[in-house]
């Protein structure tokens, strides 16, 4: 769905970027160097490598235009040389206009430097919105004033009186907004400005780079020096941070108000722009399971939509606007303490619509607090008593997982045999028992990592028998085979939700799983228990997941992005000889390398390392991947 075109638009200067944007149009373009070394661009949005050079503003402010056509629009269309500050002395009031706006933060900046956009717009006798603005700010205020929102209200008037004055001395014209004009312009801005984001052309490229799965870092170290990182995995997984998008602040035309795109913090939109600010579209996030012919988007920043309820009321009331979507009802009575569910008005629908936003958010806490209304709103039922343990679990109790897991057996009257399921899975891993033989000795050292890593990664060769290893890896394809009628492409991909792997759970095949328990009893655990200076007298350590990943070049899953685990530890197997696959490794963030075994080898970890699975460019990968966690005894 295409947005209508801006009114008026401002770049956000609070954000840091690397690119290049055009003060008229919006292109971005990318620097080909250190933006303290060069001016000069290369285009990447057209693929091409020719070079360009912006035009600067000719008072030397700071804004660059893509060519003179760029420049001459923004001094006769959007009044750039009325709003240039390159040529200006710290007495002017422009000058003092926009400082005052800086001071005052994000929100107070895009109210104020839009309805300066929008004034001079009603001054130019050539402009098609005259009459337009003239009724945005000489209309009355749509919002209601309420006891929350006075103080937002009374900032906002306030800031009225201060620029004011200031606006007089700028516009020098008869027709210059009042102050009770432009009280009520600066609050209709605020109630309805949008932030826009772009992506960085920089991003976009790192997203290129990991979809043509090409670790050739050499090839891009102008991004490795600009993102000031030496690791290419880092740089390629977390590019959205090393380059932010470019913010805008953007007020629509008035003949598609954005006024009729309702604000809600669980929005089913989010806008998105194109290189250029003409190119705006409504981007579908999510399934707006409350009312599926309801368009909403969220008209805060994402750090205030993410925020817990008062500090995102608060934004809110800011911006002149009282929520009343099923979050905000939720999260109301929760605040309240209140302990009769009827009296908040979720279905289980609504109540799921919330659950899925906090698991996207990783919001565990708010998740746990929604599925205990679940619980209160449909006793018993045993999808919301088993998503209870699993919560708990995303929260790194893994023992009260269980105990919930055995509580829920009793009170289900729904979904009972799901809960077996997980339990029996809980179940069926080797634990140290009272009556157990005593745990043997590791067959070989496992060696500390060094540097930072030290005490914290092992690893250990020729750990497990290679044959078995293999014979493990043949078994687990040919049993999954014909569970799946022969189409191995029907490993799970979705069992983990936040980095899904080709896998397959040890506990479904009985051969395996009896081989893995065996090894994780005289092999595995005492190793870690060793490794990790766990006291065999207080804590044992338990399985939470244990699965065979399948790594394929050709047609499967080829690596697995930075990520951290749930988990105490973790543990990979190499489960297939080095010679059958080119790439592939666990590369730990914290020293930028990549560490991988022969068949039988085992590398172990605290779950909590940022790590990535290195792509894989030939043959097929194997390896156990199991999250552990110590129980006391």
């Amino acid at each position: 769905m295409i947005v209508p075109e801006t009114l008026c638009w401002v770049p956000n200067p609070f954000i840091p970027t690397h690119d290049i944007q055009c003060l008229y149009c919006g292109r971005l373009e990318q620097v080909t160097s250190c933006p303290k070394e060069s001016t000069s661009l290369s285009s990447s949005t057209t693929g091409s490598s020719k070079s360009l050079s912006f035009i600067e503003c000719k008072f030397q402010c700071g804004a660059k235009f893509c060519n003179e056509i760029c420049r001459s629009n923004a001094t006769s269309l959007q009044h750039h040389d009325k709003l240039c500050v390159g040529p200006l002395t710290s007495d002017d009031p422009l000058y003092r206009l926009k400082i005052m706006a800086l001071e005052g933060g994000e929100n107070i900046y895009a109210t104020v430097m839009l309805a300066l956009a929008v004034v001079l717009m009603s001054t130019a006798n050539e402009s098609d919105d005259v009459e337009m603005v003239n009724d945005m700010y000489n209309s009355s205020s749509s919002s209601t004033s309420t006891e929350e929102s006075q103080t937002a209200i009374d900032e906002q008037y306030n800031i009225a009186q201060a620029t004011h004055e200031l606006i007089i001395e700028i516009i020098k014209q008869e027709d210059a907004p009042t102050l009770q004009q432009w009280t009520t312009l600066l609050q209709y801005i605020n109630q309805n400005y949008i932030p826009v984001h772009i992506r960085s052309n920089y991003a976009i490229e790192c997203d290129k780079i990991a979809k043509d799965n090409n670790d050739a870092a050499e090839e891009y170290e102008h991004l490795l020096t600009l993102a000031e990182t030496t690791s290419f995995i880092e740089l390629i997984d977390e590019a959205d941070q090393h380059f932010p998008p470019i913010e805008m602040f953007c007020l629509l035309k008035k003949n598609q108000p954005c006024s009729i795109v309702q604000h809600s913090c669980i929005p089913s939109h989010t806008i998105e722009c194109n290189n250029g600010m003409q190119d705006l579209k409504y981007i579908h996030i999510t399934s707006n399971e409350i009312n599926n012919s309801m368009l909403t988007c969220s008209r805060i920043s994402n750090n205030d939509l993410v925020a817990d309820y008062e500090e995102r009321t608060f934004a809110l009331q800011v911006k002149g606007i009282k929520c009343n979507c099923i979050r905000c009802k939720f999260e109301q009575q929760q605040q309240q303490q209140s302990t009769e569910l009827s009296n908040n008005d979720c279905t289980m629908d609504e109540l799921n619509s919330l659950m899925a936003l906090a698991r996207s958010q990783s919001r565990y806490d708010d998740a746990y607090d929604i599925v205990k209304a679940m619980i209160q709103l449909t006793p018993g039922c045993g999808k919301a008593l088993l998503l209870q343990s699993r919560i708990v679990g995303w929260q790194g109790d893994f023992s009260k997982r269980e105990i919930l897991l055995n509580e829920a057996i009793s009170l289900a009257t729904s979904d009972q045999e799901s809960i077996h399921a997980a339990l029996r899975e809980a179940n069926a891993y080797y634990r140290r028992g009272d009556d157990d033989d005593e745990e043997q000795s590791a067959p070989s050292p496992w060696i500390t990592a060094e540097g930072d890593l030290e005490d914290y990664v092992f690893i250990g060769e020729h750990i497990l028998d290679a044959n078995e290893c293999q014979q493990m890896v043949k078994l687990a394809e040919t049993y999954h085979g014909n569970k799946y009628d022969g189409d191995n492409n029907n490993w799970t991909t979705s069992r983990h939700y936040a980095v899904p792997t080709t896998d397959v759970p040890i506990y479904q095949i009985p051969e395996l799983l009896a081989w893995f328990n065996e090894q994780l009893k005289y092999v595995i655990f005492p190793a870690m228990h060793t490794n990790f200076d766990i006291d065999n007298s207080c804590f044992r350590l338990r399985i939470f997941d244990a699965f065979l990943v399948k790594y394929d070049a050709n047609t499967g899953q080829k690596r697995l992005p930075l990520h951290n685990d749930q988990s105490e530890y973790s543990l990979t197997i190499a489960m297939n000889a080095l010679n059958e696959y080119d790439g592939g490794g666990t590369y730990f963030c914290e020293t930028n390398e990549t560490m991988k075994t022969e068949v039988g080898g085992v590398i172990s970890f605290c779950g909590d390392l940022i790590h990535a699975g290195m792509t894989i460019t030939k043959g097929k990968r194997y390896i156990i991947v199991c999250f552990i966690y110590k129980e006391e005894i």
